[in-house]
């Protein structure tokens, strides 16, 4: 983890040069553990241009690695408060409202892979005008990130006025969805939402149990577990559907350590 804020804060300080502004970070083996469009099990979708507030807005640009359940969405970004927000298209394609709060959403598909999976997911998004709301970014409603880093800010002026702001936030957690969406909110009106990038790669677990992955099974993976059963969300024996059979076979594998 140490190592990986490394990387992303020099490539912040790089980011700042003219050259190099506009640019969002591209996911590579040496960094971040996969190359985009290469390693297994990742995804990625990328889009500069909107046609619908509400969407669907199809990526300009995407790859998957690996095969996609037949229920698992389609890569979509939008507001996710429009029309309550009075969110338009403008010239250049943005989503934007002068009169509201805006909610950007991007959603990627995933594996459905369930527990024993270490999912990490990078989303990038460029704002023009007012800037995001730090403390709303989420994934799934309710995973929050590991990292949120300022690649680039930039005085913009002209009509929507105040920062060109690119944004990185990372998200790592043990288990793969069928769905990640990403969303946060403006800090107040007229927000630009620009540009938005999504990358997610999955790898095994050495220990399932570790769900709040620090290399060990204890408590506090046994809180973790059940706020997923909170949500409805605990399948552990995979049977479709969560209830007490979870809770004790989770407890049993927690017990066993995560020792071979």
């Amino acid at each position: 983890m140490t190592r990986l804020r490394t990387v992303l804060l020099t490539m912040s300080i790089a980011l700042a040069s003219p050259a190099a502004m506009a640019q969002f970070l591209v996911p590579n083996l040496t960094d971040d553990g996969w190359d985009r469009g290469v390693t297994p099990l990742s995804t990625y979708a990328e889009w500069d241009f909107f046609d619908s507030p509400i969407g669907p807005n199809a990526p300009g640009v995407q790859s998957v690695v690996g095969s996609l359940p037949e229920d698992a969405p389609e890569f979509d970004a939008f507001d996710a408060n429009a029309p309550t927000s009075g969110s338009f298209i403008t010239g250049g394609g943005n989503i934007y409202t002068f009169s509201g709060i805006n909610t950007p959403v991007a959603i990627s598909p995933g594996f459905g892979l369930g527990y024993g999976f270490k999912t990490t997911v990078i989303y990038q998004v460029r704002t023009l005008g007012v800037e995001p709301d730090q403390e709303t970014f989420v994934l799934n409603s309710r995973r929050r990130p590991i990292e949120i880093i300022e690649l680039d800010r930039t005085d913009v002026g002209g009509g929507f006025g105040g920062t060109q702001l690119d944004t990185l936030v990372r998200f790592e957690f043990a288990r793969n969805d069928l769905a990640h969406e990403v969303l946060f909110e403006a800090e107040s009106t007229s927000l630009s939402f620009d540009k938005v990038a999504i990358d997610t790669f999955v790898e095994p677990m050495d220990c399932p149990a570790d769900l709040d992955l620090n290399d060990a099974a204890d408590f506090f993976d046994v809180i973790e577990f059940l706020k997923d059963v909170d949500a409805d969300d605990g399948d552990w024996n995979t049977d479709g559907e969560t209830n007490a059979e979870d809770i004790v076979e989770f407890i049993t594998e927690a017990e066993a350590g995560c020792e071979p």
